[in-house]
């Protein structure tokens, strides 16, 4: 948790959120970046021919599941924005 304190000084935390992110099980293109307060995450998907509300859903908890594992809930206000293309 020592490190938990010096990433709460930082004044934007972008490029570790996206490094957090290159971990996830899925081919994406990632960009994140802080604009009045919050983290903007903008994830480009690639690959998928179908998505519905359920695939939105699923995707997002598991971006939420893995940014609440490097930070507490509620430490952070992020935005996450999902786009889909065929690669």
């Amino acid at each position: 948790m020592g490190d938990f304190l010096y990433i709460c000084i930082m004044k934007d935390l972008s490029k570790y959120i996206e490094s957090i992110l290159e971990v996830l099980p899925i081919e994406a293109n990632y960009k994140v970046w802080y604009e009045e307060g919050t983290y903007l995450i903008k994830i480009r998907v690639k690959g998928l021919t179908y998505v519905d509300d359920i695939t939105q859903k699923q995707l997002k908890l598991l971006i939420n599941n893995l940014l609440d594992t490097y930070f507490p809930k509620g430490s952070i206000k992020y935005a996450i924005n999902l786009l889909y293309y065929m690669a």
